[in-house]
């Protein structure tokens, strides 16, 4: 049951935090005409249906570009196995494909700010 609340919490943290950063709604804090403060909250649903439906498109192209690009892999018989087969593989550096299809090693210059580590002072 915690965990059900804590993940209804991180929805709608996450709903509030897309929504600021990507302007589906505003607030103002206006004078009223007593003297007191009035809230006041713009929602622009327009916005929203429209980056949920390139949002959409976009996560599906995704999709469709990486089955696309999957080649199925391919069966080895025992015999064409390396002499070397029961040795540890060496690792490969991570890369992050780019558009046109190379690989680049990530680096943290490239990160945004917030992805960095903390450097000690």
């Amino acid at each position: 049951m915690r965990n059900l609340l804590a993940l209804i919490g991180l929805a709608v943290v996450l709903f509030f935090g897309l929504g600021w950063y990507f302007n589906w709604y505003s607030f103002a804090v206006l004078p009223g005409a007593d003297g007191q403060k009035r809230i006041e909250l713009n929602v622009n649903t327009n916005k929203i249906v429209n980056d949920t439906k390139s949002g959409v498109e976009t996560v599906g192209e995704v999709i469709k570009n990486r089955s696309a690009n999957e080649t199925p892999a391919t069966n080895r018989s025992t015999s064409e196995t390396p002499s070397n087969a029961n040795s540890t593989p060496t690792p490969t550096p991570n890369a992050a494909p780019t558009q046109n299809g190379n690989s680049q090693p990530i680096r943290f210059q490239d990160l945004p700010s917030f992805f960095r580590p903390a450097r000690p002072q």
